[in-house]
């Protein structure tokens, strides 16, 4: 991306089970992540499905066609498959993923009104949504029911550029502060639980991890105040 994520990642890298369709995001500061994004997506989910990934298949950029990532795929007996140069067809799923993906960022984007500095959180939450929507290819189940075998909740989910409220423990204040921080709704954090919520605080332009949020229901005030605030 020519304009690097809040937190200075760059790029993105996305990995999808072809049997469920289900799909993992990681953001990457360099192409070179690649392999330990890769590692780390193998590990969650062969544990998750107590399977083994049998093939990656992906396109022919250097960040998989290197020393260190043919022999990780030799080592642990895990066949790849690259397609051709100039043959997207040929890696079609994926494509399409990323083409789905960022045009979900894009509209997202565009209807919380906040700057490019949150593309990478935008990808996250499209990802998220993906993930809980229902398929036609799968029976109707979503991604995340066909590869778990159970329906995933979507009560958590909220408004992309929300105005939220973060409870503040009162270990970490005193008699007469403030009880709550104003802050702005970014996405979930996966690691941590679905109903973990990544709340952007615009004053100190730090991300806060919180369960304990409260959202203001009306995107018009929301609207009206991003007007007054540049953000990025």
């Amino acid at each position: 991306m020519q304009t690097p994520n809040l937190n200075g990642e760059r790029y993105c890298v996305t990995f999808t089970d072809e049997k469920s369709g289900r799909l993992s995001v990681c953001l990457l500061h360099t192409k070179d992540g690649a392999l330990t994004a890769f590692q780390a997506y193998r590990a969650r989910a062969e544990r998750a499905s107590g399977k083994k990934i049998k093939s990656l298949r992906s396109d022919g950029g250097g960040e998989y066609i290197n020393s260190r990532f043919k022999n990780y795929l030799e080592m642990n007996g895990i066949q790849h498959k690259v397609s051709p140069s100039y043959s997207p067809s040929q890696n079609g799923l994926a494509e399409r993923m990323n083409r789905t993906i960022m045009d979900s960022a894009r509209c997202i984007l565009e209807d919380s009104k906040l700057g490019n500095i949150f593309w990478g959180h935008a990808v996250l939450r499209a990802a998220h949504i993906h993930n809980r929507v229902p398929s036609h290819g799968h029976e109707v189940l979503s991604p995340l029911e066909y590869w778990s075998g159970k329906a995933p909740g979507i009560g958590h989910l909220r408004v992309f550029g929300s105005t939220a409220w973060v409870h503040i423990p009162k270990e970490r204040r005193q008699k007469l502060d403030q009880k709550s921080l104003k802050g702005i709704l970014v996405g979930y954090e996966e690691d941590a639980g679905s109903r973990v919520y990544r709340v952007y605080n615009p004053v100190t332009t730090r991300l806060l991890l919180s369960r304990d949020v409260i959202f203001d229901v009306s995107r018009e005030e929301h609207r009206k105040e991003l007007s007054q605030t540049t953000i990025g």
